[in-house]
């Protein structure tokens, strides 16, 4: 019984990815471009500029450190979010070929294949 049950969360998960391909990798693309950002912004000190934010998470002044870290993230994420989007394209088909991927394990004749993948 654990084995069919393997079986069946498998294909219910390679099923889940199949569908979501394209949104899985494009939030993962949005992450990578928006957390460092947000961390770096975190660091610089301007949630002391929000009263919301300020009130329930009081931040010392950030120290030298922290703004040279602050200014690094922030570079990254925005030379994240200035690349990725020019490269729309190649990740496009990126997910296409993933997408095909998916339907050329579907079509095999093995009952097991999603464990096996």
């Amino acid at each position: 019984s654990c084995a069919a049950m393997a079986i069946v969360l498998s294909y219910g998960w390679f099923y889940f990815l199949y569908l979501n391909a394209g949104c899985l990798i494009n939030f993962g693309i949005f992450m990578a471009a928006s957390v460092p950002i947000s961390i770096g912004l975190f660091l610089a000190g301007f949630t002391n500029y929000i009263p919301v934010v300020k009130d329930c998470f009081p931040v010392a002044p950030p120290t030298a450190e922290a703004q040279f870290e602050a200014a690094c993230l922030f570079i990254v994420g925005i030379a994240f979010g200035g690349i990725l989007p020019a490269m729309r394209h190649a990740i496009n088909r990126a997910v296409d070929c993933l997408e095909m991927s998916f339907i050329c394990v579907c079509q095999t004749r093995m009952i097991m294949h999603p464990l096996l993948v």
